[in-house]
């Protein structure tokens, strides 16, 4: 599993690093800039707008072995966004807000 989600990583050329890896665990910090994080972080729960300039995930990754040939996969992330609220905030212009969208591991 960490394989092919490791395959995944290099072939979307993702921005990568602290990339840690054993049998059973892998963690790594993907960079991110200002467009992914407002595609992938839940920004509705801030206080007031934000104009995000970049950030980065965490991701860890733990695999267990289960009866009968069945693996457990347990994803767990963890953004930081930086960025600096606008001077001015048009009352017409609302703050985007997205939620985390699952990430498609379809090769086509």
């Amino acid at each position: 599993m960490q394989e092919f989600l490791q395959s995944v990583v290099s072939e979307f050329q993702w921005r990568v690093g602290e990339n840690h890896a054993s049998e059973d665990t892998w963690s790594f910090v993907r960079h991110l800039n200002d467009e992914d994080l407002e595609k992938y972080a839940d920004s509705k729960v801030l206080l007031e707008p934000v104009e995000f300039t970049g950030g980065k995930v965490a991701v860890l990754l733990r695999t267990q072995e289960l009866n009968e040939g069945y693996v457990r996969v347990h994803i767990s992330t963890h953004f930081q966004g930086n960025g600096n609220r606008p001077t001015s905030f048009p009352a017409s212009r609302q703050p985007c807000g997205r939620s985390i969208q699952k990430p498609s591991w379809n090769r086509n």
